[in-house]
Formats: structure tokens, sequence, C-alpha cells
């Protein structure tokens, strides 16, 4: 998540989303929003964002599951 400029209020509302539409909802709007920080897509960071970007589908996945 700290590869996109202000990040910090989706983070918040992601980790306390306990429904699907909401956490959908956030992520969508990070992704639309924000943009990334420069040289976040360089090598070394490509593997943490795939890491990050794996552990909001899960989570999503999860808040899906439960419904």
């Amino acid at each position: 998540m700290t590869f996109f400029t202000n990040s910090k209020k989706y983070a918040k509302k992601i980790k306390k989303a306990e429904k699907c539409v909401v956490y959908e909802n956030t992520v969508r709007e990070l992704f639309s929003c924000e943009q990334f920080k420069k040289g976040a897509e360089a090598k070394g960071h490509q593997v943490n964002m795939v890491q990050s970007l794996r552990r909001l589908y899960e989570k999503w996945r999860y808040l899906c599951i439960k419904r």
C-alpha cells in the first residue's frame, strides 16, 4: 500500500472493512484516485507490490466468502 500517494487513509479503511462492499469500494477508490509513487514500479519493489496486492485479494476473498 505504500506504493500509492496518500495511501494512509485507504489503509485504515481497508483494515477496518468488515463487509465485502465496503472493501471493494475502498480498493476501487484507491486505484482510481491515487497514483503510484515514483520508483514504485522499479524491480526491487515489484515483489513487495505483488505481495501487497495478494494480501488485498486474500482479504477481499475472505470478506466475500463470509457474507
